[in-house]
C-alpha cells in the first residue's frame, strides 16, 4: 500500500523577475568598503578583502565577480537580481548585517540567470559558491548550476536546474520570520 504523493512538491517558489542590468560597473577595491544604493548596475566586482554594504531595495546587476575574502552585507531587505553569472572566489560572506534583528537571511533574494545545456557538467555556471564561504541567503538560479564549493556553510535555500554539493559542504535551513 502507498499513499498518493501530491504534486508539485514546491510550492510557493517566487517568480524570477525580469532583468534590467545598467551600463555602470561597480568595483570595489582590495580593502576598501562601499555603501551601494538600491539600482540599475552593470558589472559588480569585489576585489579581495572588499566589502560592500547594500541598503535594501532592488538592485539589478549583468554579473557579479567577488574576489577571495570578500564581504557583502545588507542592512535592508534586498532583491538582487543577476542577468548572467555569479561567482566567488574563497572564504566569501553575504550575509544580513550582523546582530541585526529586521533583517535575517529570507530578506536576501538572489536571483541569478544563466542558461543551462543538456547535461551539467558542460553547462555554463549560474551561481559559483566558493570554497569555505558563508552565504545566508535565498539563492534562485532555474535555469543553471548552483555550485556550492567544499566547506561552504550556507544558511540558505538554493534552487537551480542542477545543484552541486562539493565536499564536507554544510547547509542549514533559513530561519523562519
Amino acid at each position: 500500500e502507498h499513499t498518493p504523493l501530491s504534486l508539485p512538491l514546491l510550492e510557493d517558489l517566487p517568480s524570477v523577475p525580469a532583468v534590467d542590468p545598467g551600463t555602470e560597473d561597480v568595483t570595489v577595491q582590495e580593502n576598501e568598503t562601499e555603501t551601494l544604493a538600491p539600482g540599475r548596475y552593470g558589472r559588480l566586482v569585489l576585489e579581495n578583502h572588499a566589502k560592500l554594504i547594500l541598503s535594501g531595495g532592488r538592485y539589478d546587476f549583468q554579473s557579479w565577480q567577488i574576489g577571495d575574502y570578500g564581504f557583502i552585507v545588507a542592512v535592508g531587505s534586498c532583491e538582487i537580481v543577476v542577468a548572467g553569472r555569479l561567482t566567488t572566489g574563497a572564504s566569501v560572506q553575504i550575509r544580513p548585517e550582523e546582530g541585526s534583528s529586521s533583517v535575517v537571511e529570507r530578506d536576501i533574494l538572489i536571483y541569478a540567470g544563466g542558461e543551462a545545456g543538456a547535461d551539467p557538467e558542460y553547462s555554463p555556471l549560474a551561481v559559483d559558491i566558493g570554497k569555505n564561504n558563508h552565504v545566508n541567503a535565498l539563492v534562485y538560479a532555474p535555469d543553471g548550476l548552483v555550485i556550492i564549493g567544499e566547506h561552504a556553510e550556507a544558511t540558505a535555500t538554493f534552487f537551480g536546474r542542477w545543484i552541486r554539493v562539493d565536499k564536507e559542504a554544510q547547509l542549514h535551513l533559513p530561519s523562519q520570520k
